[in-house]
């Protein structure tokens, strides 16, 4: 993902990843990536599905708050979901959240965040320390979860639909073929 935590994103960023929901309970915190320290109120971000949505909740020194989109994640089968965060941009200001590469309505920010989001936690993929503004227990993801990746900046909607129809094929661009008796 990245050399160091000091060169993972702290403003604007975009999450993707393949993830397969087992049977989730209504209510359920399923983080898939989260970088966010148990402090009050919590700072860093943490990508997840809150009562089978996506959800981002991004929190800096000063402000803090979270996005729920309004589409289902499918359960038991594998889904490609992704969320942009433009903090800085006047034009795409806001939180995008996307499923098998189809973009939902866009999320304005109530205000331009003021502080930067600089966690000093390490980053996680399928738990998260905390659930956000409702406490400070260790959640996991309950299901599987692949190629997740972090960019340090909004990828634009043909970007994160090139990653959904990469499909099976991955993100890796190693040809391998494997021969079965």
């Amino acid at each position: 993902l990245f050399r160091s935590l000091d060169s993972m994103p702290k403003n604007e960023l975009s999450i993707d990843a393949w993830i397969y929901l087992d049977g989730m309970v209504p209510g359920e915190f399923e983080p898939i990536f989260s970088r966010v320290n148990a402090q009050a109120p919590p700072t860093g971000y943490v990508f997840s599905v809150r009562d089978g949505k996506l959800s981002l909740y991004l929190g800096g020194i000063i402000q803090h708050g979270e996005w729920t989109g309004n589409n289902s994640v499918p359960r038991n089968e594998w889904v490609h979901v992704a969320v942009v965060s433009t903090r800085y941009s006047t034009a795409n200001y806001g939180v995008k959240f996307y499923i098998n590469g189809v973009e939902e309505s866009p999320f304005d920010f109530p205000a331009l965040p003021v502080s930067p989001i600089a966690p000093l936690a390490n980053a996680r993929i399928g738990s998260s320390q905390l659930n956000p503004l409702v406490d400070s227990t260790e959640y996991f993801f309950d299901g599987k979860i692949d190629e997740v990746e972090v960019f340090n900046r909004p990828l634009d909607i043909s970007e994160i639909q090139g990653l959904y129809n990469a499909g099976p094929c991955g993100k890796c661009k190693i040809n391998c073929h494997v021969e079965w008796d």
